[in-house]
Parts: C-alpha cells; structure tokens; sequence
C-alpha cells in the first residue's frame, strides 16, 4: 500500500463525526507512540489497532469475536502493516498478555460489554509502571442518547438486536474513573458531545455538505457549552480519559 492510503485511512477515523475530534484529543495526549506496546482492547474490525500501528507503535488488538478478528487481520494486512500487528482472540478481562508487558492501553467504546471490575484489575496486572491508559467511553446520561437506546430496547424485533441490547452490562461511571485513577499519577480527560447527537437522527453522510455544516455548528456548541458549565460535563455522551503514569 501506498503512504497515500495510509493517511486516507487516518484522516476518515480523525474526521468521523462522534470519535473524530475525542481521537485527536487522546492522541494529543499520547503523544509519539513510536516503539511502544500498545493494547487495542476490544479491538473489533481493527480500525483503532492499525490506526496506531500507522504511527509506528507495536499493537496487539484483542476481541472475542472471532469473525471480527478475522477483519482485523485483513485490514492490517492491506495497509501494509501486518508485521506491526498481532491479534489475539480472547477477552480482555483475562488475557495471555505477560504481565508488565504493555506501554498504552486504548479502548474505544467497548466497556459497556465487560465486567468493568475483572477488566481494570487485568489492565493494571499487564501494564508496566509508568504505563498509560486511553479510554474513550460512553457515559451514562445523555438524554439524546438515552432516548435512542430506549427506543432501541423497545423496538427490538430481531433475535440478534435483543442479544445486543442484552451484552450491554453497563457504561462508565465518574466513579469508576476515580476508581481507577487512584493507581495512576495524574488523570487528563475531556468530555464529548451533547447536542450533536441530533447529526446521528438525521443519518446524514459525514460527505453531505448540510452534515458538515451541522457537525461544525454543533461541535461549537456543545464544545463552549462544556467549557463554561462544567457541570454539564456528566451529561456528554462519551468522556475520553487518559490516566498516566501507572504507580509502582
């Protein structure tokens, strides 16, 4: 594949309409990846893992759907970026990862699916000191959202629509996240979204010119609406958190 490809692939994941701009953030935050171990945890068709890998990192994504890892590994293959890459079919909340082995742990929208407290103790247990955790989570009280997962629950009409609702164990709370970052030195995080939810009704195409305007007019909003009323801040769809350096 051509370099050319490559910045294709990282410029749709930086321009999609709800994780584009968390993923800058994080990214921001991470800093240069080059050379270190990186953990895609949940790593689904594997847009996330070879988006790091791109950047030089050593990424392993983990999923326990075995048809997604299967995508995942073709992806990393047509980029090029194959020998950068290993997958691992099992659950994040108990791995073969050595312990102390990880630099980053990144995690995109995937702990609503898991024992949230197996999976920060496995996180803590394969990350070396020092580490770093990148999270990108939904939280649990935006009210455009929980309008759309109640009508979702309610109009479920297909068995694997109702296995889905059903895998969904809960979102990520404020105290989890301070839970978690006792064990870390220092905790950055920023909040995401709350009226640009509307774009995800509309089911506009992020290539639609009325889409683009709107993306931009909402992002403004909600971006100055979270800035100057903190307590609004529990009421954004997804939180993007970065914990630091991982205690001895």
């Amino acid at each position: 594949m051509t370099p050319n490809s490559v910045d294709h692939m990282r410029n749709d994941i930086l321009a999609d309409f709800f994780f584009g701009d968390a993923v800058k953030y994080i990214s921001g935050e991470l800093g240069d990846v080059r050379n270190r171990v990186l953990l895609d945890s949940g790593c689904g068709n594997g847009e996330m893992t070879v988006f790091f890998a791109s950047q030089g990192a050593t990424v392993m994504g983990i999923d326990k759907d075995k048809m997604k890892m299967n995508k995942a590994r073709d992806l990393a293959e047509s980029y090029g970026l194959r020998d950068s890459c290993t997958f691992l079919h099992e659950l994040s909340e108990e791995t073969s990862i050595p312990t102390g082995s990880v630099d980053i742990i990144f995690s995109r929208s995937t702990i609503q699916y898991m024992d949230k407290e197996r999976l920060f103790r496995e996180y803590l247990r394969i990350l070396k000191p020092g580490g770093s955790v990148a999270l990108l989570e939904n939280l649990p009280l935006n009210p455009f959202v929980n309008m759309y997962r109640l009508v979702r629950r309610i109009f479920a009409g297909t068995e694997e629509q109702r296995e889905y609702i059903n895998s969904i164990k809960g979102y990520i709370t404020n105290s989890d996240i301070d839970y978690f970052g006792a064990n870390f030195v220092s905790v950055e995080r920023r909040e995401f979204h709350l009226f640009h939810m509307i774009i995800m009704y509309m089911k506009l195409s992020k290539t639609n010119r009325l889409a683009k305007k709107l993306d931009i007019v909402f992002s403004c909003i909600d971006t100055k609406l979270l800035e100057s009323f903190p307590f609004l801040r529990k009421f954004a769809w997804f939180t993007a958190v970065h914990f630091k350096g991982r205690n001895l």
